[in-house]
């Protein structure tokens, strides 16, 4: 029993944690443009779906920092996403997006790391 309720409690913390990453400007903002480039388009075809998604977020007021990672998928294949970002002003904006195919050392650069 006690398994039992330690399981339920990790899984209900990595899914609400993974909910909140979703609900977040960083990842709705970088998810829209990996679905909009024409290169991950043409390499994953369409529709792109969303996978797991991981990785840290600090927000301090108006300042905030993200650097995330998630799976996405379409009908040729599989990559994974890394985002920075940064919040200044109460104003999010990407710094860095890199999308990496998986079984191959191709990537698409949106937003080239500074």
């Amino acid at each position: 029993m006690f398994v039992a309720v330690i399981f339920l409690f990790v899984f209900t913390m990595i899914f609400g944690i993974g909910s909140l990453f979703k609900d977040s400007e960083p990842y709705k903002m970088s998810f829209n443009q990996v679905v909009h480039s024409q290169q991950v388009r043409s390499y994953l075809g369409i529709p792109i779906e969303r996978g797991f998604i991981s990785g840290n977020m600090q927000i301090s007021g108006p300042e905030g920092v993200a650097n995330l990672s998630y799976s996405i998928e379409g009908p040729k294949g599989e990559a994974s996403v890394a985002v920075r970002a940064f919040k200044e002003l109460n104003k999010w904006s990407i710094e860095c997006l890199v999308v990496n195919y998986e079984g191959d050392k191709e990537q698409t650069t949106i937003v080239p790391c500074q």
